[in-house]
């Protein structure tokens, strides 16, 4: 109960401090970006994005609200994207009253959106190259062994680089002609 009391007394608070913390990230980017853009053009990946919004104070915010704006459900934790490659993912979330369980402890599906925020992200990055494939998520399996009670969370996803089996040269060689 005093968790969710505190929660109505702070969300307001911390909602517009993330909220700053994303503006101020969105116009300091936007000078790489407009160097980034001039120079290499548009990144072509998740990656590629990333660091260009990582590349200045509080772009990584930025590019975890953009992610937020395309899945909100994934906003309502407040995860912010530390590391994205082609290979892996990492974030973070934040201890907030509002994402505790009456047991004092993380709710298990704000851990489970962690998770599934990291997985996305890293399915989708080993994904982009492919025009034709689309990652569709089919189950979500989560394992907790113990209440989460430390200040800040971290996930981290790691997907082998991989060819689908349609773009594997064939097994046998051609006929000679």
């Amino acid at each position: 109960m005093r968790d969710f009391c505190v929660g109505l007394l702070v969300y307001p608070f911390m909602l517009l401090v993330g909220l700053l913390e994303a503006l101020l990230g969105f116009l300091l980017v936007l000078a790489p970006l407009c160097v980034h853009l001039a120079t290499k053009g548009v990144p072509r990946s998740y990656d590629g994005w990333f660091s260009v919004f990582s590349s200045v104070p509080c772009g990584r915010r930025a590019f975890s609200s953009l992610i937020g704006v395309i899945a909100p459900y994934t906003a309502s934790i407040g995860a912010t994207l530390q590391e994205v490659s082609a290979s892996s993912v990492t974030a973070s979330m934040p201890d907030r009253p509002w994402l505790r369980n009456p047991f004092s402890s993380v709710h298990a599906i704000a851990l489970a959106n962690l998770g599934e925020l990291t997985t996305g992200i890293a399915v989708l990055s080993a994904l982009q190259g492919l025009k034709s494939v689309r990652g569709i998520p089919v189950a979500v399996n989560t394992s907790y062994e113990k209440k989460a009670r430390t200040p800040r969370r971290l996930a981290q996803t790691h997907v082998p680089v991989f060819l689908p089996l349609w773009t594997r040269p064939p097994r046998h060689p051609a006929p000679p002609a």
